[in-house]
C-alpha cells in the first residue's frame, strides 16, 4: 500500500469517526458560544470578552461558570460591553448641579466647589443645558436650566454664592430634579450632580424617604451621582441615593480633589453610549434564583428577573454574575432566556437583543468546578470582596470592629484561594486594598469609627471601595 493511499485511507476513517461522534441523537456535550449551549457540538469554555458588533452601541455576551453540572448548581455571567469608537457627537447633556452651601461648607470647601465647577461649564458646549441649584436652610436656583451660552454670566453667578444656614438636601434635590425636567428628553444624558459636607437636618431627613424619591426619579430616566466631601456627611445616605438612582459615588477626603471628581463624571456622561437599560432574565419552570452577586438593582416578579444597570460608557465593561440551580432534569436543559432592552442617546433609538442559554445536566459527571471559567470566577472573586467591604462597613456602623475585621479577613483568604488559579491584576490590587482596610480596621481597636475622624474616614473610604467594585 503506497503512502498516497494510505493517507486517503486515514482521511476517510477520521470523517467516519467525526460522523459518528457527532451523529443526530447524539449524547455528544454542546458548545458554549457566548453563554449559549448548541447541542451536538463539543464543549468549549468561552473566557474571553468579544467586542460589540460594530453596528451597535453596545454588545451582550453570557459566560457560564461550567456548561455541565453534575447538581443543577449554575453560574451565569450575564456582561455588556460599550463600543469602544471614538463617538464623533456625543449626545447633549442635561445637568444640574445641586450644591450644599450651609455653614461647614464655609471658606476652602465652597471654594473648590466653586472652581470645580467653573471648570465643568468651560468643558460644555453651546447644545448642552445645565442648572445649578444651591441649598442650605432654604433653596435657590442661581441658575436656571438653560443652554450654556454665557459662560461669563454663569460663572458670575457661581462666584455669588456663600456659606450659611442648616443643610435641607432633599429640597435641593428636588428642586434640581424640577430643572432637569425642563429640558427633559430621551435624546439627552439627564443627570443631576448632588454635593454635600454634612446631615440633611432640615426638611425631609428620613434617609429612606430621600433614597425612594430619587430612585422614582431614575425611572422617569433622570440619574444622579453623590460626592460626599470630608468625614461628617451621611455616607450612608449618599451611597444609596448613587446605587439606587444608577449613578456614581464619590467620597472626598480633601477639597482639591473636586475638580478631578467634577471632571471625571462629566467625562463619564460625555461618553455615555446606552442608557435605560433593562436585562429580563426569565427561568424555566425548575430553575431557581439562588443568588445575584455585586449589589446590583434587581427586582423580581415570579420566574422574571429584571435587572436594570447603570448608564454605560464608551469601553466600559458590566457584568451580573447569577447563581441558578435547576432542579430537575438530565441532558441538555434550558437555564435562562435574557432579554436586553436600551436607548442609544447618540442615535436617538431603542435597540432590543436576546439570547437562550442552556447547560447540560450529567449526575454522572462527579467532580464539576461551577466555577471553571476565569471570567465567572473573576466576578465571584471581585464581587465578594465588594460585598465583604459593605458588610465589614455595617459592622463597624454597629460598633463591631471584631466582627467587621473577620469579615475581611475571611473574604481576603477566599479571594487568595481563587487568585492562585487567576493571577489577575486587577483582583491583587482589590486584594491589596482589602487587606489595607483590615489593617486599619484592627489599630481601631474597639474604639467606634464615628467617635474619632480617623474612624469615619476608615469606614467612608471603604465604602468607596465596595463601591466601585460592584455591579454597575
Amino acid at each position: 500500500m503506497n503512502k498516497s493511499t494510505i493517507a486517503v485511507f486515514g482521511l476517510l476513517l477520521a470523517v467516519v469517526l467525526l460522523l459518528i461522534l457527532f451523529r443526530p441523537g447524539s449524547d455528544a456535550p454542546g458548545r458554549i458560544e457566548h453563554g449559549n449551549l448548541r447541542p451536538n457540538q463539543p464543549l468549549i469554555i468561552t473566557e474571553e470578552w468579544t467586542p460589540p458588533p460594530v453596528d451597535k452601541p453596545l454588545g451582550l455576551q453570557t459566560f457560564l461558570g461550567n456548561p455541565v453540572t453534575n447538581d443543577g448548581r449554575a453560574f451565569l455571567l450575564v456582561g455588556l460591553q460599550g463600543c469602544n469608537q471614538n463617538i464623533e457627537k456625543r449626545a447633549p447633556l442635561n445637568l444640574s448641579i445641586v450644591i450644599d452651601k450651609s455653614g461647614s461648607m464655609m471658606g476652602r470647601k465652597l471654594d473648590q466647589v466653586k472652581q470645580a465647577a467653573k471648570m465643568l461649564i468651560n468643558n460644555l458646549n453651546e447644545q448642552d443645558i445645565l442648572s445649578i441649584v444651591t441649598y442650605d436652610t432654604q433653596i435657590k436656583v442661581i441658575l436656571p436650566a438653560s443652554y450654556v451660552n454665557d459662560r461669563n454670566d454663569i460663572i458670575q453667578r457661581i462666584n455669588q454664592i456663600h456659606a450659611s444656614g442648616n443643610t435641607n438636601l432633599f429640597g435641593g434635590v428636588t428642586e434640581g430634579y424640577n430643572q432637569l425636567r425642563t429640558f427633559k428628553s430621551d435624546s439627552r444624558i439627564n443627570k443631576l450632580l448632588l454635593l454635600s459636607d454634612g446631615l440633611a437636618n432640615v426638611g425631609v431627613i428620613n434617609p429612606s424617604a430621600i433614597s425612594k424619591y430619587t430612585t422614582q426619579m431614575n425611572y422617569q430616566g433622570m440619574g444622579i451621582s453623590t460626592v460626599g466631601v470630608g468625614t461628617d456627611y451621611n455616607e450612608n445616605l449618599m451611597v444609596s441615593i448613587a446605587e439606587k438612582a444608577g449613578g456614581n459615588y464619590y467620597y472626598i477626603n480633601e477639597p482639591i480633589q473636586l475638580a478631578e471628581v467634577f471632571l471625571k463624571e462629566l467625562n463619564m456622561i460625555s461618553q455615555t453610549v446606552a442608557k435605560n437599560l433593562r436585562i429580563e432574565i426569565t427561568l424555566p419552570d425548575g430553575v431557581d434564583l439562588i443568588k445575584i452577586y455585586g449589589n446590583p438593582r434587581f427586582t423580581r416578579t415570579g420566574n422574571v428577573v429584571y435587572i436594570l444597570p447603570s448608564d454605560i460608557s464608551r469601553g466600559i465593561k458590566s457584568a451580573y454574575l447569577i447563581e441558578l440551580k435547576a432542579e430537575n432534569g438530565k441532558g441538555m436543559q434550558d437555564l435562562a432566556n435574557i432579554k436586553l432592552k436600551y436607548n442609544s442617546p447618540a442615535l436617538n433609538r431603542s435597540f432590543n437583543e436576546a439570547k437562550k442559554v442552556r447547560i447540560k445536566i450529567d449526575p454522572n459527571a462527579g467532580g464539576q468546578d461551577p466555577l471553571a471559567n476565569r471570567i465567572v470566577l473573576k466576578y465571584h472573586t471581585k464581587y465578594k470582596l465588594s460585598e465583604a467591604n459593605y458588610v465589614a462597613a455595617e459592622e463597624l456602623d454597629k460598633g463591631d470592629n471584631t466582627a467587621a475585621r473577620i469579615k475581611l479577613e475571611q473574604a481576603y483568604k477566599e479571594a487568595k484561594k481563587a487568585q492562585e488559579k487567576l493571577k489577575d491584576a486587577e483582583i491583587a490590587e482589590q486584594m491589596t486594598t482589602s487587606q489595607k482596610a483590615k489593617t486599619q480596621v484592627e489599630q481601631m481597636g474597639t474604639a467606634p469609627a464615628a467617635s474619632s475622624e480617623t474612624g469615619r474616614h476608615i469606614k467612608k473610604a471603604m465604602q468607596q471601595d465596595a463601591f466601585n467594585e460592584r455591579a454597575r
